[in-house]
């Protein structure tokens, strides 16, 4: 895990931390200074074998000036946040995607890509 984010990070994207989805509350931890919103590629539910994947995380600093919104998307590969002051309005998307490799690779890049089209901005 990262140590704490620099005093100067107001929002920090993280990828492959290797937390089962009950260890994600450990962000929690991390500074207390910071509000977070992570996914899990995978649960605590059989062993796992192997590297695990599709993790991600975004922290954002709680004192940051602007309305932050964890937005709910169905995916263990991406996770995402609005940001909003009554001038602007931001989406933030982080997300750990398939690299090249073959055709069940590339059909999963595509559909992340779905997810992400799908989220309501």
């Amino acid at each position: 895990m990262p140590g704490r984010p620099s005093r100067y990070t107001d929002i920090l994207f993280l990828q492959e931390h290797w937390l089962s989805e009950p260890q994600l509350h450990i962000f929690g931890s991390i500074d207390p200074d910071y509000h977070y919103t992570a996914v899990s590629g995978f649960g605590n539910d059989s062993v796992l074998s192997g590297r695990p994947y599709g993790e991600c995380a975004i922290m954002w600093r709680s004192s940051l000036q602007a309305t932050v919104c964890p937005v709910s998307v169905n995916s263990r590969r991406i996770c995402a946040i609005r940001v909003s002051t009554l001038e602007w309005n931001v989406l933030f998307i982080c997300g750990y995607l398939p690299c090249q490799g073959n055709e069940l690779k590339t059909d999963e890049f595509a559909f992340e890509l779905s997810v992400v089209d799908l989220i309501n901005a």
